[in-house]
């Protein structure tokens, strides 16, 4: 049953192994404090290669402006109460090891979410160990994982998000769309989406997976922006598009 498990887990994240010598779930880290502060989180990593695999943790604090431009900040004081354990460790060739985070929030901190990465770098000790060709080069490569503390009694409801425009281009056989939205509650929104796409006589073409909307909390007075592209067979043919909210229970159609 485990390598069952691993099997299926192993074709979720190809291409992230593709691009590093590990994989990690769940993607999304989310903390709930208790009445204390105090949270706990478990990740488990697995190493698909062949190669050992040395892996470096820490965490950064970020926000995000009101076009969804993420500014990685300075040294916080967050950072002081959050720990992963091990802080660094290696996974041999189709090993898994689970750590453990844990964050205690002092009393005085707000009641909110709050955004940070767990940065996951791979400083690679034990490949240089085994590289016997000394010319070859070695990157370090990084992910960084969405990590959230929620602190204080928060949801997520879906009629805190409002979608207010779609703006939808073609250029180099791409559909370029601009979601322009509100979240109106205080944590963050990971609403999936799919673009459903007619001709011009409204028979339906096919429909595209567009992943998640990332909707941050904004101010109700404001609006954010999400950016993102697909592309889709029979492009002369597309006359209307609907983008349905999956988990909102909403669709909001453009035309071309």
């Amino acid at each position: 049953m485990k390598k069952i498990i691993w099997f299926w887990f192993f074709l979720i994240f190809a291409a992230q192994a593709q691009a590093t010598g590990f994989v990690y779930s769940p993607l999304q880290i989310i903390l709930k404090t208790d009445d204390n502060g105090h949270a706990k989180q478990e990740i488990t990593f697995y190493n698909p290669s062949a190669k050992p695999s040395r892996l470096q943790l820490s965490f950064s604090e970020w926000e995000i402006d009101e076009i969804s431009q993420i500014k990685i900040l300075e040294r916080t004081e967050i950072l002081d109460y959050i720990k992963a354990n091990p802080q660094q460790f290696t996974l041999a060739p189709f090993e898994e090891k689970t750590i453990k985070i844990t964050c205690l929030l002092p009393s005085n901190y707000d009641d909110k979410e709050y955004k940070l990465f767990l940065n996951i770098l791979e400083i690679g000790y034990d490949r240089k160990a085994q590289n016997n060709n000394p010319e070859e080069k070695f990157v370090n490569k990084q992910i960084r994982a969405g990590t959230y503390i929620r602190k204080g009694n928060l949801s997520e409801l879906k009629d805190n998000l409002k979608i207010e425009e779609i703006n939808l281009r073609y250029e180099k056989n791409n559909f370029k769309y601009e979601i322009l939205y509100k979240n109106l509650g205080a944590v963050h929104i990971r609403e999936p989406l799919e673009a459903v796409v007619y001709d011009e006589k409204g028979n339906l073409i096919g429909k595209q997976n567009l992943g998640f909307l990332m909707a941050f909390p904004t101010q109700i007075n404001s609006l954010r922006t999400f950016n993102g592209q697909f592309s889709f067979n029979s492009l002369k043919k597309v006359k209307n598009i609907e983008f349905n909210f999956l988990k909102a229970n909403f669709t909001k159609k453009v035309q071309i």
